[in-house]
C-alpha cells in the first residue's frame, strides 16, 4: 500500500502553533478521577451533562468549569451533598434533583470556596451550605431555585459567606451561627424572619422575598418582619399562618395591580401588625381576609381602598387599634371594615373590635352590604364591648358608629357667655377728683 504524506506547515520563529482543545468531561467516572488527580491551579472542564451517583469534590485550588452543563443527582445517588466544595465552582448547574439535601456544600475552617456563574437547585435542604467554620464566595449570577427550607444555610461555629448580591426571593437561613456570618450585604435593606425551629431568615425586603416568605410551607415562617416599604405589582396571598410585622413601614400598590386587593389573607392564623396598607386608590380593599378563622389585624392603618379599607368576608377577625382613611372614593358611606358574605362564602362575618379606632368617616367606620349579611347576621357580626366605639344596627341593616369617648358638643345655652371686660386700672396721676369733695378717686 502506497503511503500517504501530509504537509506539514513550518512556523516561522515566534509564531505558535494552535492545538486542538483538549475534549471536556462527558462521565461520572472520568470526573472523579480529574478531579482527584488535579493540582492546584488546574481548571477541569465538563463536556456533558452528567448524572452522579456519589457525591464529587472540588479541591483546594481547583478549578471546576461546568461550561453551562449540569451535575445532577441520579436515582441510585448516595450521599447528602452533590458537590462538596473546597475549590472553585463556575458555569455550571448543580442539582439536587429532589433526593439530596444540598446541591453544593462547603466544610470546615480553611475551607475557601468560590462559586460564579452557579445554579444550585432542587435540594431537599438548601441549595449551598456554608457549614462548620468555611468560608465561601459568590457572585450576582448565582441562582437558587426548587430548594425546600432555604436557598442558603450558614450552620455551625463561625462560617462566612461574601455575597456579591442577593437576588429578590432569595433565602438565607442560619442554624447555629450569627447573621453576622452574611457579608457583603450590610447597606441592603432586608426581611428578616423566624420559622418554627426558631431560626433566623433573611431575604432582600421586596416583593418577591415576601411572597416567598408569606407563602411557601417548606419554611415554616412563623414571623416576617418588614426592613423598609415594600410596593406590591400583584396582591400579596398570605397562605401560611404567619405573623406579618410591618415595623412601621408600607405596604403600597403600584397601578399594575389594579382593582384586586393589596392584602390577601387566606389562612387561619395569621397577625398582620404595625403597618400602613395603601391601597393607592387602585385596590379595592387595603386588606381582604376570605373565609378563615382566628385573624388578627393590630395597628393597621388601610388606606385610600376604592371600595373599603377591609373587608372581612366570612371570616372571624380580632382587630385592636386600627385606623382608616380615605377609604371609599366618593362613596361616604364607607369608612373602613366591611363585614361581608362573597359568592360561594357560608360563613357569616364576626369582626371583634378591641382599642381605639379612628376614622375619618367615622358614622360609617363599618359599612355592610345588606344584599350579603342579613339584619340578623349584623346584629352578631361586629363585638364593639372592649373599644371605643358602640354601634348602632338600623332598621335597614346598615350600621352606624359613635366613639363613646368623644366630648360632645355644648349645647348652646350652655355654652359660656362674653364677659363684659373689665374696665382698664387708671393710670397713676390721672384719676379725676371729685366735684363735691375735691378727693381723688
Amino acid at each position: 500500500m502506497a503511503a500517504v504524506l501530509f504537509a506539514v506547515p513550518a512556523f516561522a520563529e515566534g509564531e505558535e502553533s494552535t492545538q486542538p482543545a483538549e475534549a471536556g468531561i462527558t462521565d461520572d467516572s472520568g470526573l472523579r478521577e480529574a478531579l482527584s488527580s488535579a493540582q492546584p491551579g488546574v481548571t477541569v472542564t465538563l463536556g456533558d451533562d452528567i448524572a452522579l451517583t456519589a457525591p464529587v469534590t472540588v479541591p483546594q485550588g481547583v478549578t471546576l468549569d461546568g461550561a453551562n452543563k449540569t451535575l445532577m443527582a441520579a436515582e441510585s445517588f448516595s450521599g447528602n451533598y452533590v458537590v462538596p466544595a473546597s475549590g472553585k465552582l463556575i458555569n455550571m448547574t448543580v442539582d439536587a434533583n429532589q433526593k439530596v439535601r444540598y446541591a453544593v456544600q462547603a466544610y470546615g475552617e480553611g475551607t475557601g470556596a468560590e462559586l460564579a456563574g452557579v445554579a444550585m437547585n432542587n435540594s431537599l435542604y438548601s441549595g449551598l451550605l456554608v457549614n462548620n467554620g468555611a468560608k465561601v464566595k459568590t457572585d450576582a449570577s448565582c441562582t437558587f431555585t426548587g430548594n425546600h427550607f432555604s436557598d442558603i444555610e450558614l450552620a455551625n461555629g463561625t462560617p462566612e459567606l461574601t455575597m456579591g448580591a442577593l437576588a429578590d426571593g432569595v433565602t438565607v437561613r442560619f442554624d447555629g451561627a450569627q447573621t453576622s456570618a452574611l457579608k457583603g450585604l450590610e447597606a441592603v435593606k432586608l426581611l428578616t424572619a423566624e420559622n418554627k425551629g426558631g431560626q433566623t431568615v433573611l431575604a432582600t425586603n421586596s416583593e418577591a422575598s415576601l411572597e416567598a416568605m408569606c407563602n411557601n410551607a417548606n419554611m415554616e415562617i412563623t414571623k416576617v418582619t418588614l426592613g423598609g416599604d415594600v410596593t406590591l405589582t400583584k396582591t400579596l396571598n398570605v397562605t401560611q399562618p404567619v405573623a406579618l410585622d410591618g415595623a412601621g413601614y408600607t405596604l403600597k400598590a403600584a397601578e399594575q395591580l389594579g382593582e384586586n386587593h393589596v392584602v390577601n389573607i387566606m389562612a387561619g392564623g395569621v397577625t398582620l401588625q404595625n403597618v400602613t396598607v395603601d391601597a393607592k386608590k387602585v385596590g379595592k380593599y387595603a386588606v381582604h381576609v376570605y373565609n378563615v378563622e382566628n385573624v388578627t389585624l393590630e395597628k393597621v392603618t388601610a388606606v385610600n381602598g376604592l371600595y373599603n379599607g377591609v373587608l372581612v368576608n366570612g371570616s372571624t377577625v380580632t382587630m385592636k387599634d386600627m385606623t382608616f382613611k380615605s377609604n371609599g372614593g366618593t362613596n361616604t358611606d364607607r369608612g373602613g371594615i366591611e363585614p361581608g358574605k362573597g359568592p360561594g362564602v357560608a360563613s357569616a362575618p364576626k369582626v371583634t373590635l378591641q382599642g381605639t379606632f379612628e376614622s375619618d368617616r367615622l358614622e360609617h367606620v363599618i359599612s355592610v352590604d345588606v344584599k350579603q349579611v342579613s339584619k340578623e347576621e349584623v346584629k352578631n357580626a361586629v363585638n364593639s364591648a372592649d373599644s371605643n366605639l358602640v354601634i348602632k344596627v338600623n332598621e335597614d341593616g346598615t350600621v352606624t358608629a359613635e366613639d363613646k369617648n368623644a366630648q360632645p358638643d355644648p349645647k348652646p345655652e350652655e355654652k359660656p357667655q362674653d364677659k363684659p371686660s373689665a374696665p382698664s386700672p387708671a393710670a397713676p396721676g390721672s384719676a379725676k377728683a371729685n366735684p363735691k369733695t375735691g378727693v381723688k378717686a
